[in-house]
């Protein structure tokens, strides 16, 4: 099933609201487990809050790009943005899991809970648009 839908958002946090519809309608449709689902939340939401907040700080005219699709067994989840060039995945710091809370930096984990979550993510930039595509397995998803 080559099932493929996309979105686009600018970037203010009240259109998160929209992401999320987006994710529960496309999940829906195209027979994704809930379990699949919530992770895809969490990753979309955490993309677009760093969009928002990290790429084009706070600015809400930023053209934000959402797109799912289910080429086979697994989704894919392609975010684009056109803030300034940033690899999330490589540039983020890792958390430090192992200090004591109070050591710890606020923030910093919802790329390492991306990473952790994702059967594999990667990112591009291309024609000034950082473009991150993250695939999660769907098979098995209900029997965990």
């Amino acid at each position: 099933m080559g099932h493929s839908e996309s979105l686009e958002i600018t970037s203010a946090i009240s259109e998160l609201e929209r992401v999320f519809a987006f994710i529960d309608q496309y999940c829906r449709r195209a027979g994704i487990p809930d379990q699949v689902k919530y992770k895809i939340l969490l990753i979309a939401e955490e993309l677009t809050m760093n969009s928002i907040g990290h790429g084009y700080r706070g600015r809400a005219d930023g053209r934000i790009g959402i797109a799912l699709s289910k080429p086979h067994e697994d989704v894919e989840l392609c975010f684009e943005d056109e803030s300034p060039a940033y690899d999330p995945l490589a540039e983020a710091p890792e958390p430090s899991l192992d200090a004591p809370l109070e050591e710890r930096r606020i923030g910093g984990l919802g790329i390492h809970l991306l990473k952790t979550l994702a059967q594999s993510a990667a990112y591009a930039h291309i024609d000034g648009r950082n473009i991150i595509r993250v695939t999660l397995a769907t098979a098995g998803a209900n029997a965990e």
